[in-house]
């Protein structure tokens, strides 16, 4: 996919750091957090204001959803028997012979006028005698991705990128984006808005800009909209300068948009075990678990809290036991201007005992020192806010959000055993009623949320919340009566257990099918003259992906798009996160090179793919005068500072793919070995290296990146996307989705574990772009078997396809670059 910000993680999980459990005589849930906690008392989230809670039709999504079946599916059927097309469009096209799809193309994007927008807003704030106005792109529940009626960044500003902070003063407005939209905002915004481009060493983050306003000044900002952790961090630097946070009752941006979407009302369905393999019940039981280990550590703490006064007795310096569960320690901002200097672990004494289980290896027992705490100070539910983390525990999927497969939603889950979820009743079908019954989940309306938190209606005891929960809901919980600890939730769901791992395999296959059939149908296309836009080519895309591959009478597995298809040619690959539309795309060059960042959604997996190259033959044309059997001549390769990029790029990525690691080892640790070959010449790319994919989840998943101090465990996926970007000229990124394995080295002793990568991904890495002489025997030995690899794995698959069998043999046995060519210069293929 569009690869993450730099050194930083999109997903929400930027805090990785353990934090302590904060007791109500701790300084730190004193003097700051008490004093933020009256704010509580100011919100009023009732269930009749507009703009926070809002009734609504469904609204339509390309994510089916699910009918009235129960949520079962049958098994899904074995890769051998997924031979069928269901339909065959050899010579269907997109192209100018079909009229629905019009030529409009390089036609300038309209710029939006948001003078009125502005007037409006700052209206408002002056009402409320705010100074400055902060809008972020997240939703309540800090998404990356969002629907149409929370994308209140791009109504105010014209800005249709997925992240970005917008900031309004009396007088001026200002964007914050990262590396990967410097270029797209320039071009989207109008002269109302001055873009600030983060991740530099002038504006490190919106944050750390807003802290430094005027003194004095009053800066608000909607409380479900920033989480905990960097609500805290915010508050703090104002009062040290004498400003305020304030949070206004209703989002200003709300109260002036009148044509505001409505909020989705998309019915949920069951994911069946079959693909999660494992049911509701074991992950809920795995979290009270949980819970009841947090409330025995505590207990053990206050165990050493109470000996330690008796100096004959207590060792000096004694602290309290540490906790067994592993966490990552990842600083929230410490680690997003830098990459990490701690060197890697060193075996044999660092690396932890051999795990049989590819899984998190956790103890299912509770602490035998202490009984635990009671009262007050107990831990008796922990609060889920992640859209993601709530699908993956109920194994339920939604469509509220395009792109991902997860459904607007709140869930509580006590460790007496009650589990509330917290969600428009609307959208719950009978069959899923049913089965949220059975398995002892009550169910509530959205909107009870924050009377149920206010009311404090979990009962005696505290809620666990982790960094990234809204602040709304600490400042309504109250300081008192909420810990804060990384999510538990999103650690056990970055980890893929047997069947999850095999559903990624198969949905890497058949996404694999899909690209291969669609670059022969662009090969074909352009052979015959045919000009081709980038947005008729991404929508063939999905086309391909929709005719997917699968037995009589299988279930379909395609649900969509994983991400907007980025199929950008020339200069336009240049810009990370490009997405062309129907009136604003360009043809695709022959000239140029072509990137494509693309996926798919299926029941088993979630797809991230990219690939760059000069896909297409250079001015084709036909010689008859002197033989009929000479089919083909063309002649053009990339130019030699595109190669050298896309050859060192492509270095980086092998470094990564085959590297072998000790456990414990983090993805900040190997990020280095995706650039080395970039910084060689001088070359570099400012965003991350990679991130977690979902199991028909978000694109985006954390803990684990190659910018995180998580440590790398087997059954993560991550994907491995170097890139390289020449600003109005080209871009290179090559990205595979890599599944973390245990293997075996040379000299390993037995208590040793090491790591290694298993490729997911199944496309082939165009040699035309690559520069022979600049690799080793080593890499070109690599790159062959990559591509004989992927040939010998979708082969069977593309029996009934002879244009992409075609394709897909002639791309995996080409010559590297140069490799091949006549002595004029000239490529000669031969039917």
């Amino acid at each position: 996919m569009s690869p993450p910000p730099q050194f930083c993680l999109p997903f929400g999980s930027t805090r990785v750091k353990q934090l302590q459990l904060q007791h109500p005589n701790d300084s730190a849930s004193t003097a700051t957090l008490t004093s933020m906690t009256s704010a509580a008392t100011k919100l009023q989230f009732t269930e009749d204001t507009e703009s926070y809670f809002q009734s609504s039709p469904a609204q339509t999504s390309p994510m089916p959803s699910r009918t009235a079946s129960g949520g079962s599916v049958d098994k899904p059927k074995g890769l051998t028997r997924m031979l069928t097309w269901r339909r065959h469009d050899s010579t269907s096209t997109l192209v100018s012979d079909e009229p629905a799809f019009g030529k409009k193309t390089d036609e300038p994007t309209e710029i939006l006028d948001t003078t009125s927008r502005l007037v409006a807003l700052r209206k408002k704030m002056l009402e409320e005698t705010i100074d400055y106005f902060i809008i972020p792109s997240e939703d309540g529940h800090l998404s990356e991705y969002v629907a149409d009626s929370d994308k209140r960044v791009r109504y105010i500003s014209g800005f249709t990128g997925s992240a970005a902070t917008a900031i309004v003063s009396k007088r001026s407005a200002y964007l914050f984006v990262d590396s990967r939209y410097w270029i797209q905002a320039e071009q989207e915004l109008d002269g109302n808005w001055t873009v600030h481009k983060t991740g530099t060493p002038e504006i490190k983050d919106w944050l750390d800009w807003a802290i430094t306003c005027p003194r004095g000044s009053k800066i608000a900002i909607d409380s479900r909209m920033i989480s905990h952790e960097r609500a805290t961090k915010l508050y703090k630097g104002l009062c040290e300068r004498g400003s305020k946070l304030a949070h206004p009752r209703q989002n200003l941006v709300d109260l002036i948009w009148d044509d505001r979407p409505q909020r989705p009302k998309n019915p949920v369905f069951v994911q069946p075990v079959e693909f999660t393999g494992k049911d509701i019940k074991e992950k809920l039981s795995d979290v009270r678990r949980w819970i009841r280990k947090q409330n025995a550590a505590i207990g053990k703490d206050k165990g050493v809290t109470r000996h330690a006064s008796n100096a004959s007795q207590s060792k000096p310096g004694a602290t309290p036991p540490k906790e067994t569960i592993k966490r990552s320690n990842t600083s929230p901002n410490g680690a997003s201007g830098k990459l990490s200097s701690t060197p890697p672990p060193q075996p044999p004494s660092a690396v932890p005992a051999r795990m049989n289980n590819p899984g998190v290896k956790r103890s299912n027992s509770s602490p035998s020192a202490a009984a635990g705490p009671s009262g007050a100070d107990k831990i008796s539910a922990v609060f889920v806010s992640d859209l993601a983390s709530i699908a993956y525990t109920l194994n339920l999927r939604g469509s509220d959000i395009l792109y991902n497969p997860v459904f607007t939603a709140y869930l509580l889950i006590g460790v007496e055993g009650k589990t509330t979820l917290f969600i428009d009743k609307v959208k719950v079908p009978t069959e899923v009623r049913d089965y949220l019954h059975e398995n002892g989940v009550s169910i509530r309306e959205y909107s009870d949320v924050w009377t149920f938190l206010r009311a404090k209606q979990w009962g005696d005891g505290k809620v666990v919340i982790n960094p990234d929960t809204p602040y709304a809901v600490s400042l309504i919980i109250g300081s008192s009566r909420y810990s804060v600890l990384p999510s538990y939730i999103e650690e056990i769901k970055a980890v893929k257990n047997d069947v999850e791992v095999s559903g990624m395999r198969a949905a890497y296959i058949r996404d694999g099918v899909a690209l291969v059939r669609w670059f022969a149908w662009l090969d074909q296309k352009f052979s015959q003259g045919y000009e081709i836009t980038e947005w008729e080519a991404s929508e063939k895309l999905t086309n391909f992906r929709d005719d997917e591959l699968r037995a009589p009478g299988a279930p379909k597995m395609f649900q969509g798009p994983a991400y907007e298809n980025i199929v950008a040619s020339g200069a336009n690959a240049a810009l990370p996160h490009y997405a062309p539309s129907q009136g604003g795309s360009k043809m695709i060059s022959r000239d140029e090179p072509f990137l494509v960042d693309s996926g798919g959604q299926y029941r088993d997996g979630t797809c991230d793919t990219t690939r760059t190259g000069e896909l297409f033959q250079r001015c084709p044309f036909r010689i008859n005068l002197l033989t009929p059997f000479f089919s083909k001549v063309h002649f053009g390769y990339p130019t030699v500072e595109q190669a050298e990029a896309f050859t060192r790029v492509l270095q980086g990525h092998m470094a990564i793919e085959t590297a072998v690691f000790p456990a414990g080892t983090s993805g900040s640790q190997l990020d280095v070995l995706a650039r080395k070959a970039l910084w060689r010449d001088g070359l570099n790319y400012l965003h991350g290296t990679g991130h977690g994919v979902g199991s028909f989840l978000n694109v985006h998943e954390g803990p684990h990146s190659f910018q995180s101090t998580t440590p790398l465990q087997p059954g993560h996926v991550i994907t491995n996307e170097p890139g390289y970007y020449k600003d109005g000229e080209f871009g290179v990124r090559i990205e595979s989705a890599l599944l973390v394995r245990e293997v075996v080295t040379k000299r390993q002793q037995d208590e040793d574990m090491w790591l290694g990568f298993e490729r997911l991904t199944q496309a082939p890495i165009q040699l035309k772009m690559v520069r022979a002489s600049m690799l080793t025997k080593d890499e070109r030995q690599w790159i062959k078997d990559h591509n004989n690899n992927v040939r010998k794995t979708l082969e069977p698959y593309l029996a009934e396809d002879k244009r992409a069998l075609k394709w897909l043999r002639r791309e995996c046995q080409k010559g590297f670059g140069n490799e091949g060519k006549g002595s004029a210069g000239l490529s000669i293929e031969w039917d």
